[in-house]
């Protein structure tokens, strides 16, 4: 079986192209490598050149660049193409106007990741987390860029679940195979895309992640 790296040309070549202005949904269990694909896909766009806001409410700033590190991912090779915006550990008034910071950064081909949905949920309660999310699609819409939503799947109810998968425009779960370093990227939904959904073995190396590239998972 042979593995490529998540590289250059980013998901299109594993997965088909996800259209620009999509909010995507990363699901997984903590530990199955969600919140690591976000991280290197957007590494690799902002190596491209593209503009990267990162709003970070589940770690520090610092934690998440030495989580980086550790994959060979330097920020500061990307330093101008990379913004954080730093709501770890904050009151919820501050992590209001760091909300309205980040739609504002929702601007001509950014791309984003919010990390976790699930600590924005806990800090601004379910339904204000609802009507933020609406409004990132509606401000997604009208901009380009693709912005990851990281969801640590089973912390919250499994009808809420659902309930955010119905608002997204792509879900893409990360199931691991319990007690091996490997596991399943599945596409489960991608609006405004034809064909079929894929899924795809991966594996979590000291690149990163790296994905089967022989053959499909139906």
């Amino acid at each position: 079986m042979k593995f490529t790296y998540l590289g250059i040309h980013g998901l299109d070549e594993h997965f088909g192209k996800i259209p620009l202005g999509s909010i995507i949904l990363l699901l997984g269990t903590p530990g199955s490598g969600n919140d690591i694909f976000a991280m290197q896909s957007l590494y690799i766009q902002a190596e491209k050149g593209k503009r990267i806001v990162y709003l970070n409410l589940d770690y520090s700033q610092e934690d998440i660049v030495m989580e980086m590190a550790a994959y060979g991912w330097s920020i500061e090779k990307v330093r101008e193409k990379w913004i954080f915006l730093d709501a770890y550990n904050k009151p919820e008034e501050e992590v209001e106007k760091i909300w309205i910071e980040y739609l504002d950064s929702i601007v001509e081909d950014n791309w984003t990741a919010i990390d976790t949905l699930n600590t924005l949920m806990e800090i601004l309660g379910r339904e204000e987390t609802d009507k933020r999310i609406n409004e990132l699609r509606r401000r997604a819409r009208k901009n380009t860029g693709i912005h990851y939503i990281i969801m640590m799947k089973g912390e919250e109810e499994r009808r809420i679940e659902q309930q955010i998968k119905r608002y997204v425009d792509g879900v893409i779960e990360f199931k691991m195979v319990e007690g091996e370093n490997k596991g399943v990227i599945n596409v489960e939904k991608m609006k405004r895309r034809k064909g079929t959904w894929l899924a795809k073995e991966y594996r979590l190396t000291d690149r990163g992640i790296v994905i089967e590239t022989v053959g499909e998972i139906r």
